[in-house]
């Protein structure tokens, strides 16, 4: 690198933060359970669940669930605010 150049610039990192819904679907999805296996205890469709990991993803623009993992372990998903 040379004495004057600029140093490259980090990302910056937006916040993610999820809906009660989405923490419980996040924690459901940490146990390794199936979409299916989801949305009977939470009386939701398994369609609805696949409609929240997929928004998830997206919003930590991420892939796969292994890309999903690495992000979420790396943030706090307590989602509570601090007073």
């Amino acid at each position: 690198m040379k004495p004057n150049s600029p140093r490259p610039r980090k990302k910056k990192r937006i916040p993610v933060e999820f809906s009660p819904r989405e923490l419980q679907i996040v924690r459901h999805i940490a146990a390794g359970r199936t979409s299916k296996a989801i949305a009977a205890p939470l009386y939701l469709s398994r369609k609805t669940v696949e409609s929240h990991r997929a928004n998830m993803f997206s919003r930590l623009k991420v892939r796969s669930a292994a890309g999903w993992s690495a992000t979420l372990s790396a943030k706090d998903t307590s989602n509570r605010k601090q007073d």
